[in-house]
């Protein structure tokens, strides 16, 4: 049996604590009076009530229409600090977009800014979110995510003390789990030190005189029956929730199983994109104070003849303008022209003018110069965008010092008739797969992109409608996004970013429709503890941790409290991590086999998640060495008795047999993987499981990073040969790269040694080179978006000026990823293939990186996904930039031609065939002359093409 942190927490609690007392029973049997009551039963307010059939005999009604409202004495009845508040809920609104707040239950006190550490609890909708709050000074709550059900009775509880809270629905708990939660940390800390995410903290406690039912203080109500209302003393075990729904077996009347549109709405049958230009605004001259504002500073320049508007060169430097949309389409484009000239970097942002927070349909940004030379004149990028006001503004900033945002012009179109597809001619799938290029999500925020709630329907269909148009639109396959995350699979108790219940199957049974594929990823750091285990400040250095879960490091000691950057808390090998994994795997297999999208389960393996030993760091368990010798028969002499052997255990093996030691821990990860794969493929023969090698790299060690097997030695001091997965074929090998690293602002190079590796380290053939035993080689890029709290006041630093106006409030936190301007914006994905052949790509972060490089994406998918999912041998005669591969498949030869360099190039193929086809249109090759098929390649260009039979490919 496994048991969360917070739930140990609330068992202790529960030792100590009386047995439960029933301090207020309100039936509502024809009268607002309380049936028991261990303070006042009769309301101090009840106003405008009406009574009608409840669950057990009557209940009563509150509504916004007849500002109903009810309130009672809070001495006696209820326990400030910890205890149950149970009722049955029948809602009587339908849903509707916004967060319209509806109060179900709430300690009497304002709704303002002074509620966070008040201790203020309250039970109530936000929207068609169902939400708990115990108001400490974070703030903290629970939410629950369900679809709205109209006219259904359902049992709703919330239990809250100084430790934690949870909700119930149904009886089944929804507990808030913080990401930052760090047992090791924690256990660190001495016992009166503030731990943030463990305890309450607050800082302005109330004293409460009354608490409302089914409205607040400011009206808020509920719209809706409220039935059987019970008050408790202290906070009740899941077993006593579910006896109080037990007493009405007859409730909840379950509705009918939500059907999906049976076509997207957001897919046009056009070849283009249809355009309405709304406005074009030149920014050859500052615009009026009704639509401009800027803080510290900004110039005009111009180029060629064209006059554009310069943000100021320091760091955070910013503008905004303002833009009115016609009407409440949901979506629109804006272009903007922006000089390439010198080395800039551009934070480009659409948010509403008032600006609410996590508004994130639209961040993305340009990088010119430096690693990617200037080409001196004006470019343009175009950028999707999904409204959900008409009230929008475009925020320029310079995102790196002495490197100035610009812009010549912004226009705005309005998009009718939805998105066209990028037109891809797929061959014959092979095992059920064609070559791919997969929208990936580091974080699960996609309900933050596309200007729909996707927490619960109707809002999530219409997210997932918008994903999909998005995906064909610019020549995307495959969503990847996280089924596990941080601390565990999605869903129930764990409910990161608001996710709707069972949101993956919503996405596979779209999906199924729209012929794309779904791969649900682990990113996972933490793990629940075994029953009775408990992690403290002596045991982190007694030894006593050794036969756990948790891993060892070389310092003898488990992790000290880190998350990323460090190898993870948690050892891969134990029985127990492989116990919790293997719950999950199975949870995620069984929702996704029966549909035709579900691909298989992506491992995200980051130096600091648990799937592989992450560094040759960790790893030093007493059976870790025990296996080793074992298997190797190589004996480690450490006394077992010293507390910190595991640090003794580094030294021995590091210095005597590192290369035994680091291989038998590659072949002991691969086992592990290859028994996952084997229950992927043994569900269905389809499926594959993806190993998502985000390599830890150290620049400040100087190691020689164009050594050939540079990367192939960190993944295997991680845990992960490729080589020993040759034999399982459903097995992806994807190597993770983070291709905007050397820009990013937070992970500056700190020597010239440094900012050549960053610059440079992802262009060798050494960091693919573990895809060379690969039967299934992907790469990954992984978006180092560009993160910033510049625009919330509590938290940009002091020398950060706001940018503000009457008619503008800033998006407080950005996320944006800043891509290479023009042709660049490929580099990333066509480099990979200089070195080797590649079957797939996944891209992606906080939100869709891709936004304004479609223009380039999309051909390249149609080219490259109209190849078969085969690996190509290479061809002689191709240059050091320009690469020929051909493949002998089912009759025909394919080929393809990419320029891996950043200036055109012409290349020559000869094919004996009568008829050469262009894979991208269908069509016989119009380069065609002869034999000769002469090609004149762009930047970063991929050609494809086949031919009937065994034709003769080469270059000349």
């Amino acid at each position: 049996m496994r048991i969360s942190v917070l739930i140990v927490l609330f068992a202790l609690l529960a030792r100590t604590q009386p047995a439960p007392e029933l301090l207020f029973h309100a039936s509502f049997d024809g009268t607002a009076e309380a049936a028991m009551a261990r303070g006042e039963a009769k309301p101090l307010v009840s106003e405008r009530l009406t009574f009608v059939e409840g669950v057990a005999g009557q209940s009563v009604r509150l509504t916004a229409a007849a500002k109903a409202r009810l309130e009672y004495a809070f001495d006696k009845n209820v326990e400030p600090l910890r205890g149950t508040v149970a009722f049955w809920y029948k809602p009587e609104w339908e849903a509707e977009p916004g967060e319209r707040r509806r109060q179900l239950f709430g300690f009497t006190a304002p709704w303002d800014a002074a509620r966070p550490g008040s201790g203020t609890v309250c039970v109530w909708h936000l929207g068609l979110a169902l939400r708990g709050d115990t108001s400490d000074k974070t703030d903290s709550f629970v939410t629950v995510r369900r679809p709205h059900e109209q006219g259904v009775w359902r049992h709703i509880a919330f239990t809250w003390d100084e430790e934690g809270s949870a909700l119930f629905v149904d009886g089944k708990s929804y507990l808030r789990k913080r990401d930052s939660d760090n047992p090791f940390k924690a256990a660190l800390l001495e016992p009166d030190t503030p731990q943030k995410g463990a305890g309450r903290v607050y800082d302005s406690r109330r004293t409460f005189t009354s608490f409302h039912v089914g409205c607040s203080r400011e009206g808020k109500q509920s719209d809706g029956l409220i039935d059987e209302l019970k008050i408790y003393s202290v906070p009740l075990s899941k077993p006593q929730i579910q006896s109080l729904v037990a007493e009405h077996p007859a409730q909840p009347v379950q509705k009918s199983a939500w059907v999906p549109n049976a076509t997207n709405p957001y897919v046009s049958n056009d070849e283009a994109m249809d355009l309405q230009l709304i406005e074009a605004l030149a920014l050859d001259k500052e615009p009026g104070a009704d639509r401009f504002v800027s803080t510290g500073g900004h110039v005009f320049g111009t180029l060629g003849g064209v006059r554009y508007l310069e943000a100021g060169t320091n760091r955070n430097d910013r503008f905004a303008v303002r833009f009115t949309l016609p009407d409440a389409s949901p979506l629109y484009c804006f272009e903007w022209d922006y000089p390439d000239d010198k080395l800039r970097t551009a934070d480009i942002i659409v948010q509403p003018s008032s600006g609410p927070k996590n508004n994130y349909e639209l961040q993305a940004g340009t990088l010119t110069g430096d690693e990617y030379p200037n080409q001196n004149r004006m470019l343009t990028s175009r950028c999707l965008y999904w409204a959900s006001t008409q009230d929008v503004s475009v925020v320029f900033m310079t995102a790196r010092e002495g490197a100035p945002a610009a812009v010549a012009q912004v226009r705005l179109y309005k998009v009718t008739g939805g998105l066209p597809e990028a037109k891809v001619r797929t061959p014959a799938p092979v095992g059920g797969w064609h070559r791919t290029i997969g929208l990936y999500y580091e974080d699960p925020a996609i309900n933050y992109d596309f200007a729909a709630d996707g927490g619960t329907m109707p809002g999530f269909e219409t997210l997932i409608d918008r994903t999909a148009a998005y995906m064909k639109y610019s020549g995307q396959n495959l969503f990847a996004y996280p089924g596990v995350w941080y601390h565990g699979r999605i869903g129930g108790d764990y409910n990161p970013r608001g996710h709707a219940e069972n949101f993956l199957e919503a996405w596979y049974t779209k999906f199924d429709r729209e012929g794309l594929g779904v791969m649900p990823t682990f990113n996972e750091q933490t793990l629940t503890l075994p029953e009775g285990m408990s992690i403290t400040k002596k045991s982190l250095s007694d030894g006593s941790l050794h036969s756990t879960c948790v891993s060892i490091w070389n310092t003898g000691m488990p992790n000290p409290g880190g998350w990323h950057g460090t190898p993870p808390n948690f050892n891969i090998l134990h029985p127990y991590t492989q116990q919790v994994i293997l719950e999950e795997f199975d949870a995620l297999l069984a929702q996704g086999v029966g549909h035709p999208a579900f691909k298989g389960i992506d491992l995200r393996l980051a130096e600091h998640c648990f799937h592989w030993l992450g560094s040759i760091r960790a790893g030093y368990n007493d059976y870790m060495v025990d296996a080793f010798t074992q298997e190797t028969g190589i004996q480690v002499p450490v006394d077992r008795a010293d507390p910190l052997r595991g640090k003794r255990y580094a030294e021995w093996l590091l210095a005597n047999a590192r290369d035994a030691w680091v291989d038998w821990r590659c072949r002991a990860v691969a086992r592990w993987h290859k028994r996952l794969a084997a229950r992927l493929a043994q569900a269905r023969p389809d499926l594959r499981l993806s190993l998502t090698l985000l390599t830890p790299m150290h620049p400040a060690r100087g190691e020689p990073f164009e050594k050939p097997d540079y990367i192939v030695q960190l993944n295997k001091e991680a845990g992960i040969d490729a080589a020993l997965y040759a034999d399982t074929p459903n097995i992806i090998i994807a190597q993770g790269s983070r291709p905007a690293r050397f820009r990013a602002g937070y992970d500056r190079p700190k020597s010239a040694a440094e900012t050549t590796f960053l610059r440079e380290v992802f262009n060798t053939r050494a960091y693919y080179e573990s895809l060379h035993a690969a039967n299934l080689p992907w790469v990954h890029l992984h978006d180092h978006y560009w993160e910033s709290p510049v625009g919330n006041p509590t938290r940009r630093s002091k020398t950060d000026k706001p940018l503000e106006a009457p008619w503008f409030r800033e998006e407080p936190w950005r996320v944006s990823t800043l891509n290479p301007a023009s042709f660049y914006a490929m580099r990333p994905y066509v480099l990979p293939l200089r070195h080797r052949d590649v079957l797939g790509f996944t891209r992606g972060g906080f939100l869709i990186g891709t936004y304004g490089m479609e223009t380039y994406l999309a051909p390249f998918a149609q080219a490259f996904r109209a190849l078969p999912a085969v690996r190509f041998e290479d061809l002689a005669g191709s240059t050091e930039t320009v690469k020929l591969r051909a493949l002998a498949h089912e009759g025909k030869t394919w080929f393809y031609v990419v320029n891996t360099g950043d200036r055109p190039a012409e290349f020559t193929v000869s094919a004996e065939a009568p008829e050469i086809t262009d894979l991208m249109t269908g069509l016989p090759a119009t380069e065609r002359n002869g034999k000769d098929l002469a090609l004149l390649l762009q930047p970063y260009q991929l050609r494809s093409f086949c031919a009937a039979g065994a034709a003769h490919v080469k270059a000349k």
